[in-house]
């Protein structure tokens, strides 16, 4: 596998699909790993938008993005970094 130019989230998809990896033909729990950690690549998580009113009566948007690291919990203790527009 020395010789695969495949991205690091290829991979894991190829994995998470049952190919094998060199000799080894990944099992079912490496199958599901590979599939939970590759699963940000291919289906981001949709931001919330919240609609506040403003003095004026206009509706200010707020566009919350969160970028999500697969190997932390979610929630407090395993905050995800986020940036607000």
């Amino acid at each position: 596998m020395a010789d695969d130019t495949r991205l690091p989230h290829e991979i894991l998809l190829a994995i998470a699909r049952g190919e094998a990896v060199g000799d080894h033909t990944p099992t079912l729990a490496e199958r599901m790993t590979a599939a939970k950690i590759a699963a940000p690549f291919y289906a981001p998580r949709l931001a919330s938008v919240v609609h506040e009113a403003v003095g004026s009566g206009q509706v200010a948007q707020r566009v919350e993005i969160v970028i999500v690291n697969p190997e932390e919990p979610s929630g407090p203790a395993g905050a995800a970094d986020r940036t607000c527009l």
